[in-house]
């Protein structure tokens, strides 16, 4: 089970409904299930599930990662790509002593601020990619917490101006879109230029989404997708807070993000996990044990004892057997 201590918590049979359905929606999106379910090869060929596209396995494959999912995922892959993977590098939030992954390398960051070793093996990632030619193929996993270790800062300049400029944006209460309107322009591995780097290869990025209303372009800030936004947008940000002056900045190192079609031509992108898979799987759950689930919305966003009150109050006007359900970031 997902939930080690459910015996412990389920002490009555009201607690027990309330933990099942948490456990549904946590067995939905499992990262090594969901790879299992939207990725496979047979005969050399790539099939992405979802996305009802295949793609023949050159002689040279990789798998690179970021974020919370990324070796669990990379694991996944390396079973079902087998002899067809070459190499490839994650980049995790979690500590382990021993890399799980026999041909991929791993390494582990710092979340939520960035740190010097962020940036040096984001270094080593984007020299990766560079490395790659164009019958090449490089599977992209993107998740949660990628932003901050995709850190890689213009002319060699340290993490601790973005680190001051996300605490701030933290403390201000920006959302999760302008906080990465700001963080795609602070590095040379975001907003599109993990894509740029591994250009001419085929690039199949895998989304595990952690952004209100699935916006793929905003999670981890967006390293496989064309940026729409501008350097002007993250001043405006930066501007709406008042950021750099508590910050004690004069500047903001911001960069321009690719935009050139080209770099994108050969790059898919699929979406592996949502808030909205983990919703449904709960709102099945629910039915079956005679209540009447209401998926009210997976972009919940707020203040959480004010969004708190709001859930509480919609909860207290429904009929008896009624579940109520929210995903948010």
């Amino acid at each position: 089970m997902k939930i080690q201590n459910f015996e412990a918590l389920a002490t009555s049979a009201e607690r027990r409904f309330v933990f099942q359905l948490a456990e549904a929606g946590l067995l939905a999106i499992d990262t090594r299930q969901a790879i299992r379910r939207a990725v496979s090869v047979e005969a050399g060929i790539l099939k992405l599930v979802n996305e009802k596209q295949e793609f023949k396995l050159p002689k040279r494959v990789f798998v690179v990662g970021v974020g919370k999912c990324a070796t669990a995922a990379a694991e996944e892959l390396e079973t079902i790509l087998g002899d067809h993977l070459t190499g490839g590098l994650v980049i995790d939030v979690t500590k382990t002593n021993i890399c799980p992954l026999k041909k991929i390398e791993c390494f582990v960051g710092t979340h939520p601020f960035p740190s010097d070793e962020n940036i040096a093996v984001t270094g080593r990632l984007i020299g990766l990619l560079t490395s790659l030619e164009a019958d090449d193929l490089v599977l992209v996993i993107v998740s949660g917490g990628g932003s901050t270790l995709l850190c890689l800062p213009e002319n060699n300049a340290s993490c601790l101006e973005e680190k001051m400029i996300v605490q701030a944006l933290f403390e201000a209460g920006a959302t999760i879109q302008e906080l990465n309107v700001v963080r795609k322009h602070m590095s040379l591995a975001r907003g599109g230029h993990l894509a740029k780097a591994a250009h001419p290869a085929q690039v199949v990025g895998l989304i595990f989404s952690d952004v209100p209303g699935d916006d793929l372009t905003f999670v981890a800030s967006g390293p496989t997708f064309r940026d729409e936004t501008t350097v002007a947008d993250a001043d405006q940000v930066l501007e709406k807070y008042g950021i750099l002056r508590p910050c004690g900045l004069e500047h903001c190192g911001l960069i321009e993000t690719p935009k050139e079609a080209q770099y994108f031509e050969r790059v898919v992108n699929a979406l592996i996990v949502s808030n909205g898979l983990a919703l449904k799987a709960m709102a099945e759950v629910a039915e079956q044990g005679g209540f009447k689930a209401e998926i009210k919305t997976n972009k919940l966003v707020g203040e959480a004892k004010t969004v708190g009150q709001e859930v509480a109050t919609s909860l207290r006007s429904a009929p008896p057997k009624t579940v109520h359900l929210y995903g948010g970031e």
